[in-house]
């Protein structure tokens, strides 16, 4: 029970939720097909974890593809199968920001067990910034549609690529 509660802890700590931000800061951009790749090692305190993610949406937000974590720390790892992708400009300097919304589908403890959901949340600027927060279904496709400015992760190795 220790090493779940240990677990909980890490996860909470890094992943805090939040409510949607103000809409006005965002608009949603109209692509008809955006792609998110890449890979790197993302710090969040004193939490660093590696993620993996191969997404890709149509402008109606509807995704597919995976994207997966793995604590360093604490050995937490999850997968998750996206079902809307999106993308923002965010406020006038118009800075890219992508969404993924989906459940997992393979994890390692009871925080990240299968069927659960994940909100991602990526700001495509150098070095790249992130936000994963495990929330209900409903909060994380509200969320997709209408993300917030917060991003507490930032990654030191690596890239993520969005194209459209």
């Amino acid at each position: 029970i220790g090493a779940i509660s240990a677990i909980s802890t890490s996860f909470l700590i890094c992943f805090l939720a939040e409510k949607p931000s103000n809409a006005q800061d965002f608009r949603k951009t109209s692509f008809e097909f955006t792609s998110i790749q890449g890979s790197g090692r993302v710090k969040a305190g004193a939490l660093t974890f590696q993620i993996n993610i191969n997404v890709s949406g149509q402008a109606s937000g509807r995704g597919s593809g995976l994207f997966s974590y793995r604590g360093e720390q604490d050995g937490l790892r999850m997968v998750v199968q996206a079902e809307c992708v999106n993308t923002f400009l965010l406020g006038n300097a118009r800075t890219p920001i992508s969404t993924i919304a989906g459940s997992i589908v393979d994890g390692s403890s009871s925080v990240t067990g299968k069927g659960k959901w994940v909100f991602v949340q990526i700001k495509d600027q150098n070095p790249d910034q992130i936000r994963v927060i495990d929330v209900s279904r409903e909060t994380a496709l509200q969320l997709c549609n209408a993300p917030s400015a917060k991003f507490p992760a930032t990654f030191t190795s690596g890239n993520i690529t969005v194209s459209h």
